[in-house]
């Protein structure tokens, strides 16, 4: 399982640690982490941490590296699957984009995702809410594990949200949105 991000964003992977650990239980697992090593924990400046600091009480099997462009694009070529969990309680990350669950698509892999309204939106306009959106740690758990159980699941998973990423979310799709939303200004 693959998941990247700054570290400031690390902790949401905490939520989901029970349904890791109970995948974790009936077959094998590592959880690949591609942020920055170390990072000021203070604004941005002071008290530098260590990201193996923060995961060495998880109790799963973690590997970290650092966050490139290429290193995500290598380690997510060997996983399963993504996720990108967020705190639905912080009112800032409720309000995240579906950014990360893109980039794993256009990686062809499925990603597993908390019930934030721009995921929930994106999971539904590829076809997939019901597999990979959650909101409780059973959810979590019910997907994972369905997802780790059934490779032709993951295929077709991953297939549908590259198919979005390629598709609604095309940078000509894109474009053409913002051409109406210009034009919307312009009247």
């Amino acid at each position: 399982i693959v998941w990247e991000g700054l570290t400031a964003t690390l902790p949401a992977i905490r939520q989901v640690l029970p349904a890791l650990r109970a995948l974790a239980r009936s077959r094998q697992l590592r959880l690949h982490l591609v942020t920055d090593l170390e990072a000021p924990k203070y604004m941005n400046r002071f008290v530098v941490q260590r990201t193996e600091e923060m995961v060495a009480d998880w109790g799963i099997d973690v590997r970290l590296y650092q966050w490139t462009i290429e290193k995500l694009t290598e380690v997510a070529g060997f996983c399963d699957l993504a996720i990108v969990p967020v705190d639905l309680t912080d009112p800032l990350a409720f309000g995240k984009p579906e950014n990360r669950m893109r980039i794993f698509w256009r990686l062809g892999l499925p990603v597993v995702v908390s019930a934030n309204p721009a995921h929930i939106r994106a999971a539904d306009l590829a076809g997939l809410g019901d597999h990979v959106v959650c909101s409780t740690i059973e959810e979590w758990e019910k997907a994972l594990v369905g997802l780790a159980a059934r490779p032709a699941l993951r295929l077709e998973v991953g297939s549908a949200g590259q198919a979005a990423a390629r598709s609604a979310y095309s940078e000509e799709s894109l474009a053409l949105r913002w051409d109406r939303v210009i034009d919307s200004l312009q009247r």
